[in-house]
């Protein structure tokens, strides 16, 4: 798999992943967004010195997006995935997110925080197969930390 920036190119692609019914479920934000705030975050995403927006490319298949939420004073990330619908059920996600998690480490020494629904299980076991432990869990969410030293 290949890891790299997300590019403009991306941009129409991340926008129908984002607005897939199954990824409205499991996201915080569960509704549809439309395409002039989705081009405005995006164009943030990628400007931003706090973020990355990673993608992964299996052969020619575009898997998903990583995405890192940098606070570099508290020497912490937050980190969400979004794969790609035709990638579901291919276990291409554990792969991609550990990709992408390298790539930042070599950029930042953080460690990373994830915030996943409860009902989200297959999130949950991919972000454990990388090494997250559960910090906390609410009514709602549980939270997972990969802790860098």
């Amino acid at each position: 798999m290949i890891i790299r920036e997300v590019n403009e190119s991306d941009s129409e692609e991340i926008f129908f992943w984002r607005n897939n019914k199954v990824t409205q479920l499991m996201s915080k934000v569960s509704f549809p967004l439309n395409k002039k705030k989705h081009k405005a975050w995006f164009k943030d995403i990628i400007f931003s010195d706090n973020s990355y927006l990673f993608i992964g490319i299996h052969n020619t298949l575009k898997v998903g997006v990583v995405r890192f939420d940098c606070d570099f004073k508290k020497k912490i990330s937050t980190v969400s995935i979004n794969l790609n619908p035709e990638a579901r059920g291919k276990r291409l996600s554990t792969t991609l997110l550990s990709m992408a998690i390298k790539k930042l480490l070599k950029k930042h020494q953080l460690s990373l925080r994830a915030t996943i629904k409860k009902k989200n299980l297959i999130s949950k076991k991919v972000f454990q197969k990388c090494g997250f432990v559960l910090e906390v869990n609410t009514k709602e969410y549980d939270y997972y930390l990969l802790n860098v030293k």
